[in-house]
């Protein structure tokens, strides 16, 4: 799966995009949306998650805490992703139709996140 900032070119811009589905990532990248809604880690480093390879230098830190949820950009290459317990919930069921859709069946992709000034969605391809 690679993760990927895309700056432009889309009413959906700025986005971060996640996209290669099925894979291995997939299932990375969802099973640290189930860690940080039901365990004791509050936040992971979801561009070092077994599977996912960002494009560039992007980091994404994904955190579970109270208050505003969205993605805030703190620089260039990182951002800050904030949802509580049931936002991760949300994410999980959110992602999971995607990450487990048939190829032959054609493109899927899902908003994960639309609150902030950057878009989350999870795609089987590069667009959208």
């Amino acid at each position: 799966m690679r993760m990927e900032f895309v700056q432009d070119g889309s009413h959906d811009c700025p986005a971060l995009l996640f996209y290669g589905c099925p894979s291995a990532g997939a299932e990375a990248l969802i099973s640290a949306f189930r860690l940080l809604a039901e365990g004791p880690q509050t936040e992971v480093a979801l561009h070092d998650l077994s599977d996912v390879h960002p494009v560039g230098d992007i980091q994404v830190f994904a955190t579970n805490a109270s208050g505003q949820t969205g993605v805030k950009q703190l620089s260039l290459p990182v951002f800050h992703w904030r949802k509580d317990r049931e936002g991760w919930l949300e994410a999980v069921e959110l992602a999971g139709p995607v990450a487990h859709s048939d190829p032959s069946e054609g493109g899927s992709f899902q908003y994960l996140e639309r609150y902030g000034r950057v878009n989350i969605l999870i795609s089987t391809g590069r667009g959208w």
